[in-house]
């Protein structure tokens, strides 16, 4: 080898050499590598930790929520891998530490935005896309992108708006950037309600560069924007155009709403078809029962409602029952078609009250315009129907008790057998089917099955019965299903009335419910009860001594026929004068009724049937003015300016000191005239306070404001009367609590009122002489205890009478001679006086006459005649709360 090949060898060796040493980690060009290595290697942790938290987002569910518009760009979820995106804010961050000056540095700011976008921390995400706007570089137009999305996502609409006209406004913005922005600026149109601004930004947006997902999603939007509008056929079109998505959900959500909206202008047989066939798809088995709802809403587009009714009826009650939202929708539909078609707002009412308990309960936005697809406030359509459907079902029980009443002696006693034969047939058959139930249980042995033997099908079908009486959703008898519930709630009430829950509540029907209940037991002079010592005893007396005539002998025939199957037609009015109150009372549940499908459900034009009704039936009826006025707003209502403004004039010119003429009044405009100064609207809200004190217990307060309410409007018919009433029943409950304060605040306020304690001779006589009906209370053996008040604890006393009369000969403060509930008993007489022709008026009457028997049967159970019979304390009274504010 020659020198030459030597020196080259030596000259390559220490080459390499250097080479090696440069690339060692201690020195310069070494060290430089590995800077770039590890900056490049966290930076790509970085983007893997944020995938990782994307993954998570894309996993979630984004089904449509058919109570909101489709959202093009969802509001990320709190429930996401925040651990993934936390790392790959720190990752990034270590990046911008390190190397600020890197070319890396706009990607590790968007990387670190988004990811705060997506832990739902706006304010950071939007400081770090402005970081990017200020960097100027390529990545500048989607950080506008993103930064308008955050400003949305915030909620504050008027903000992103202008975020987005700043950032469209821009020359150098490019796609697709910029026809995301105006997909941003549609949404932001969508929720002020601004359709032709958000179509014009669609159709803008769809024609520039767009992912398929957003075009979809756009289209979809179109075609509910176009469905609001009631523009079916560009909403046909639009619907089809999504169903070219890659998102199974929006794809179906595309089909479902082209079916719909066909719907709308189509009878064709085809649609429900369709519906049907995509129902059995096994692709789409998750939104299976969605698409059944959609097949029997068809059906109501295109006004078959029998159809409609069976195809829910099967899908509530059929062999496969949907569940959930779904559910609530079938009920909503039900309620909706029973309201409009069939005009049963009884039936309404019931499915719409069970539409709202199966709803999911959600914040309604009453700024944000609702979908197509959203159902209306179910549980206020529950209230505002059952209201409605109370009042007529009212009306209709007066109309039924006065016609059954007005029948002669011979026809009154076969309706009566009627109505014993009918409940007989139910009963028997009622026992027929809980036989049956019995023997499919188990309970029987089966015929043909020798003794023993058990071939499991008796144990099975034992097993079914058990799972539907005791399902998960309806629970034991059905206890928790609403319509159920509401049915039986009403077959009660039918037969027995409003009652409270206390013991032998059948023997105790003072007062009723309230002002607004149904008709109360009438008690006046020929009316005859059976005898509280013996069910089965029917001999009654006159109330003057004379013998009862043939109505009366006819009258307990049918009782005692009626009352061998459970039928109470104690309330049926035989007499005039019962009648006459009836329909006293009828007439009132004329004007609420009116007042009912007026205020509750805006139908002037039936309301002005009833309120037309008062007026010609009713002229002098106390309700007359009012109806008045009330057909006057109706026909307001109705579109009828002319004819309300010359109702208004009448109740003026007619009515002159009314309340109600100074409302015509004030909608005339005519302010400068005489104001009427006790107003019953004012009166009525000082009613409602007071009722407020005594429903939360403060019946000191109570007592003293219905006082002040009595002397201020000591005249008014509409107001006394009732706080009258008020005063007697926060004593009963006071009472009941501590009798001494009672006693004495109930003494002082009659005095404040100038009650006479003490009853006159010719009230007394009058008492006498009045016809008395047989005492109506329990059997001995069946005396009701003392009913304790809600939340009382203290115990009841229930010492025999021997006990107390011991006690009252030593108690100093009462004298032998006086009577107990002197004051309340003071106050009724005074309010029959003061206001006979009142409902008060009438249950002060028979509380009267309930206490007074209670001290006659205090007297008459000696026991020094039985010493081993105990007489029960002295019972009051129950008070029942009212609400008579709204009569």
């Amino acid at each position: 080898m020659s020198i030459w090949r030597w020196l080259t060898v030596g000259i390559g060796m220490l080459a390499l050499g250097s080479m090696a040493a440069g690339c060692s980690p201690d020195s310069m060009v070494g060290g430089r590598v590995d800077n770039f290595r590890a900056f490049y290697n966290t930076f790509y942790n970085a983007q893997q930790d944020f995938e990782q938290g994307m993954e998570s987002v894309r996993e979630q569910s984004h089904a449509l929520d058919p109570d909101r518009f489709a959202s093009i760009f969802p509001d990320p979820d709190e429930q996401v891998d925040r651990g993934a995106f936390e790392s790959a804010i720190d990752r990034s961050a270590d990046v911008l530490r390190e190397h600020p000056q890197s070319k890396w540095v706009d990607d590790a700011l968007m990387l670190i935005g988004q990811s705060y976008f997506y832990l739902n921390e706006f304010g950071a995400a939007a400081e770090k896309f402005d970081e990017v706007i200020a960097l100027d570089d390529e990545r500048a137009s989607e950080a506008w992108f993103w930064l308008a999305r955050t400003r949305a996502s915030q909620g504050d609409a008027e903000r992103a708006a202008e975020q987005v006209r700043v950032s469209i406004e821009r020359d150098d913005l490019n796609d697709p950037w910029r026809s995301k922005l105006w997909l941003v600026a549609a949404e932001l149109h969508v929720t002020q309600g601004a359709w032709p601004d958000a179509l014009t930004a669609l159709d803008t947006a769809l024609q520039g560069d767009l992912p398929r997902t957003e075009t979809t999603r756009a289209q979809l939007l179109r075609g509910q924007i176009f469905e609001v509008r009631e523009d079916y056929a560009a909403a046909a079109r639009a619907y089809r155009a999504a169903t070219d998505a890659r998102e199974f959900e929006v794809a179906l959500a595309g089909e479902m709403g082209a079916l719909r909206v066909q719907a709308h202008t189509s009878n064709d047989p085809e649609l429900v078809d369709q519906a049907n066939l995509l129902s059995r798809n096994d692709r789409n088995l998750e939104q299976r029962d969605a698409l059944r709802v959609l097949e029997a809403y068809l059906h109501v587009l295109q006004e078959r409602p029998d159809e409609a009714r069976h195809a829910y009826q099967e899908l509530l009650h059929g062999n496969e029952p949907i569940e959930g939202d779904l559910q609530g929708r079938a009920y909503y539909q039900m309620g909706v078609m029973y309201r409009d078609i069939w005009n049963d707002y009884e039936t309404a009412a019931a499915y719409f009250d069970s539409s709202a308990t199966r709803l999911s309960t959600r914040e309604r936005d009453s700024l944000r315009p609702d979908p197509p697809t959203a159902l209306p406030d179910v549980e206020d359509l529950a209230e505002r129907y059952g209201a409605v459907a109370e009042q007529q079902a009212r009306v209709a029980r007066y109309d039924s008790l006065l016609t059954l009443g007005a029948l002669p002696d011979d026809e009154f006693e076969a309706r009566i057998e009627e109505l014993v034969e009918a409940e007989r047939q139910a009963q028997a058959e009622a026992e027929e089917q809980a036989a049956e139930g019995r023997e499919q249980g188990g309970g029987f042995q089966a015929p043909g099955q020798a003794p023993g033997q058990d071939d499991g099908t008796a144990r099975e079908q034992a097993t079914e019965i058990a799972a539907d009486a005791a399902s998960e959703e309806d629970g034991f008898l059905f206890h928790r299903d609403p319509q159920r519930v509401q049915e039986g709630q009403r077959t009660f009430q039918r037969r027995w009335g409003s009652r409270d829950r206390a013991p032998f509540w059948r023997y105790e029907d003072i007062t009723p419910d309230s002002d607004s209940a149904e008709a109360p037991t009438i008690a006046e002079s020929g009316e005859v009860e059976p005898d509280a010592q013996s069910e089965t005893n029917t001999s009654t007396e006159a109330a003057e001594g004379e013998p009862l005539d043939n109505t009366e002998d006819a009258q307990t025939e049918a009782e005692a026929t009626a009352a061998q199957s459970g039928i109470d037609i104690e309330e049926v009015p035989r007499t005039e004068a019962q009648q006459e109150a009836m329909r006293e009372e009828r007439v009132w549940a004329w004007y609420e009724l009116g007042n009912a499908l007026l205020l509750n459900i805006e139908q002037p034009d039936s309301a002005l049937v009833w309120y037309e009704r008062v007026l010609s039936e009713a002229t002098d009826h106390p309700v007359h003015d009012r109806a008045l006025y009330a057909r006057a707003e109706a026909l307001e209502a109705a579109g009828r300016p002319g004819e309300a403004q010359a109702q208004y004039e009448s109740l003026i010119e007619t009515q002159s000191d009314s309340p109600f003429a100074q409302r015509a009044r004030t909608r005339l405009g005519r302010e400068d005239t005489v104001v009427v100064s006790d107003s019953t609207q004012q009166a009525f809200h000082a009613y409602n306070a007071a009722q407020a004190l005594a429903e939360a217990d403060n019946w000191e307060a109570a007592l003293h404001q219905f006082t002040a309410l009595t002397q201020t409007y000591s005249r008014d018919t509409a107001v006394a009367p009732r706080a009258l009433w008020a005063m007697g029943q926060v004593y009963l409950q006071w009472h009941r609590r501590d009798s001494t304060a009672a006693e004495q605040a109930l003494g002082v306020a009659i005095d404040t009122l100038g009650v006479a304690a003490e009853p006159t001779a010719d009230s007394a006589s009058t008492a006498d002489d009045a016809p008395q009906e047989a005492p109506r209370r329990a059997p001995e053996q069946q005396r009701p205890p003392v009913p304790q008040a809600e939340g009382d604890t203290t115990t009841v006393d229930n010492r025999s009478a021997s006990d107390e009369d011991d006690e009252a000969d030593s108690d100093d403060t009462r004298s032998d001679d006086e009577q107990p509930h002197q004051a309340l008993q003071a106050l009724m007489q005074h309010l029959q006086n003061e206001f006979p022709d009142t409902p008060q008026a009438k249950r002060a009457q028979r509380l009267t006459q309930a206490l007074t028997e209670t001290d006659a049967s205090s007297e008459d159970d000696d026991p020094d005649d039985d010493p081993d019979n105990e007489a029960p304390a002295q019972e009051l009274p129950t008070p029942r709360t009212s609400s008579e504010g709204n009569d």
